[in-house]
C-alpha cells in the first residue's frame, strides 16, 4: 500500500490517500496515522480510497479502529471514492451504515 497524508491547518482537515492493496502488512503504518486523530487541531479526516485496489479483513478492522478513534475524539471521518472490489467488500461488511462514504 502507498499512503500519503496532508494536513490543512486553516480548516483542520487531515487528508489521507491510500493506493494499492491495503492488508494486514500495513497495520503499523496505518496505526501511526491514527495517532493524528487525537490532535486538537484536526477536525476532519478524509480518506481518499479511489485508487485502493484491494482490502482484506485486517484492513477493514483497521478502518473500524479509525472510526472508533474519530468518534472518541469527536472528529468527522469521511471515505471518498470507494469503488470496484473495495466497494463490494464495504457493502458486504455494511460499512455504508458505519461510515460517511462519498
Amino acid at each position: 500500500m502507498e499512503i500519503s497524508k496532508q494536513f490543512d491547518n486553516t480548516i483542520g482537515n487531515y487528508d489521507i490517500r491510500i493506493n494499492g492493496k491495503f492488508t494486514f502488512a500495513d497495520n503499523a503504518n496505518f496505526r501511526i496515522i491514527l495517532d493524528h486523530f487525537e490532535e486538537d487541531k484536526v477536525r476532519q479526516i478524509t480518506i481518499f480510497a479511489g485508487n485502493l485496489e484491494f482490502v482484506d479483513s485486517a484492513a477493514l478492522g483497521m478502518l473500524l479502529i479509525a472510526r472508533d478513534k474519530a468518534i472518541k475524539y469527536n472528529k468527522k471521518l469521511i471515505l471518498i471514492g470507494v469503488n470496484g472490489q473495495v466497494k463490494k467488500m464495504f457493502e458486504l461488511a455494511h460499512f455504508d451504515r458505519l461510515f460517511n462514504i462519498e
